[in-house]
């Protein structure tokens, strides 16, 4: 076939000349600017250096990195979550390529005997207390893993929808994460925690306090919302003030938030309805008299003398958050500095244990249900936090993972693909990037990956010989020592072993245990 000709010159020749003309164009234009020297010293070849430094974090972690090397999460606990996402086996043939020997190597002490727990095909376990007994309507969580907070705005419509139908299809519930309640959690009737940050959104006066009224319209109308959490500081960012500019907020997140078309959303570093344990403590009994659920913090461990003095007040008074959701330093955010991130807050191991050595020297542990939070997402580790106190576990990246996350971390940008923003319309409000993120399916897949992660959790329960995981105690956790000689006990890395609970029985709860029918 004879060369397309145009003009008179084929098409192989325009082309090339298009080519050379536009990078002519390029390395004038890159010559006669001052603002970034490599270009100006540099023409045209720079931007192959800019290009490599975008697509660097993509390369090492698919063809360099090793299965066990990455961070967050590494390329085998990704591989573990797609799989159980999709119903896969998470199962591996030939024994572990992981080190062993490693200090912070952990390792659970099998009985002689296997422990048994009767369940369902979801493997549906109840964490063993109830949450807020003594409030009109207490909550009996269904299931001991569950979806932590993450705001609509944060993430896109799609992956919130996504979050509620897995959590409706594996019996957990969700979060709303600071962001507010919105349509999304409700497309299907998954039980829901509404959280509010310091912004109060979706329950606050146009000066930017606490509405009352407009939480009790909200509870009132809304009866999947079982319990109202207050994030006092989460791990990964503890009180640090955040702004999403007006400018980039649609109208359905300004409607959810309840901000003016012109108003920014400013969560403050600071509570405005509380400033000490007392009126916190003050604030949360309101919130429960007027809701008639359940209200519980989520908070980053920090100054232990300040546990004290909330310890001591419950006792004195009587008043008192129904549980605490202690999310360590390791945890997940939209945004923050690498060295906010990196330093501020504390690990989730020994920042949960300062905390619960504090309630159990003043014997409230029996009296406070306990959430854990910070990659935990994995079995064994979930079992840890059993071990060390948890009650029941929460997760969000992990569940992002399951509907698609590819870990570019590049969750704070919030744009579309073209701007370096999220390339899977999870954590963007672009449409053309959510456009291929169908709630439906990925729904589905969030259920898979909470249903197999209570099957691995039963598994380790049963090997250690018992039946429930929060039986699992500090004794029966054994790490590496330092030398790499020799093990010792998490109960003696940390000074405690926690009591064993017996069952609560309340007749009159919300979210009785998913039957084994």
């Amino acid at each position: 076939m004879p060369f397309l000709r145009l003009n008179g010159m084929n098409t192989s020749l325009w082309i090339a000349l298009i080519v050379l003309t536009g990078l002519i164009i390029v390395g004038i234009k890159d010559r006669s600017q001052k603002n970034h020297t490599l270009r100006h010293n540099v023409p045209i070849l720079a931007w192959v250096r800019y290009l490599a430094e975008k697509i660097a974090p993509e390369f090492r972690q698919y063809f360099f990195a090793s299965n066990r090397e990455e961070k967050p999460f590494n390329r085998k606990e990704r591989d573990d979550i797609y799989k159980a996402s999709k119903g896969e086996s998470t199962e591996y043939g030939f024994g572990t390529d992981a080190d062993i020997t490693k200090p912070d190597h952990i390792f659970f002490t099998p009985g002689l005997f296997p422990g048994t727990t009767k369940t369902d095909a979801k493997y549906s376990i109840a964490p063993k207390k109830i949450i807020g007994p003594q409030r009109r309507k207490p909550y009996q969580q269904e299931s001991v893993v569950n979806f932590s907070g993450v705001s609509l705005g944060a993430h896109s419509p799609e992956a919130i929808e996504s979050y509620n139908r897995g959590a409706y299809i594996a019996g957990c519930h969700q979060n709303t994460g600071e962001g507010g309640f919105s349509d999304y959690h409700s497309k299907v009737p998954a039980k829901v925690i509404l959280q509010f940050g310091t912004g109060y959104f979706g329950a606050r006066t146009p000066e930017g306090l606490f509405d009352f009224e407009k939480l009790k319209v909200l509870v009132d109308n809304n009866p999947n919302i079982v319990a109202i959490e207050f994030k006092i500081s989460q791990g990964a960012k503890p009180l640090k003030r955040s702004v999403f500019p007006h400018t980039k907020i649609t109208d359905e997140i300004r409607k959810v938030r309840g901000l003016s078309l012109t108003e920014d959303a400013i969560s403050p570093a600071n509570h405005k309805m509380f400033s000490n344990p007392d009126e916190m403590l003050d604030f949360i009994e309101k919130v429960a008299e007027v809701s008639g659920l359940p209200v519980g913090i989520k908070c980053a461990p920090g100054k232990e003398e300040v546990w004290h003095e909330v310890c001591k007040l419950i006792i004195e008074t009587n008043r008192t958050f129904d549980y605490i959701q202690i999310d360590g330093g390791e945890g997940g955010t939209g945004s923050a500095s690498e060295s906010y991130a990196s330093h501020v807050g504390i690990p989730f191991m020994p920042g949960f244990a300062m905390i619960y050595k504090v309630f159990q020297q003043y014997n409230l542990t029996d009296k406070m249900f306990f959430v854990g939070s910070a990659k935990l997402g994995f079995s064994h580790k979930a079992c840890l936090a059993f071990a060390m106190g948890c009650d029941s576990i929460s997760v969000v990246r992990e569940a992002m993972i399951a509907i698609g996350c590819l870990q570019t971390q590049h969750c704070s940008q919030g744009g579309s693909i073209i701007n370096g923003g999220c390339p899977v319309g999870i954590a963007t409000q672009d449409p053309a990037s959510r456009s291929g993120l169908d709630p439906v399916i990925k729904g589905l897949r969030a259920a898979k990956y909470i249903i197999n992660l209570r099957k691995e959790i039963i598994e380790i329960t049963n090997s250690s010989g018992y039946s429930h995981p929060s039986e699992l105690n500090t004794k029966d956790v054994m790490m590496n020592a330092i030398d790499g000689k020799n093990l010792i006990s998490l109960k003696d890395v940390f000074g405690y072993q926690k009591g064993q609970f017996s069952s609560q029985t309340n007749h009159n709860i919300i979210g009785l245990p998913v039957s084994n029918n």
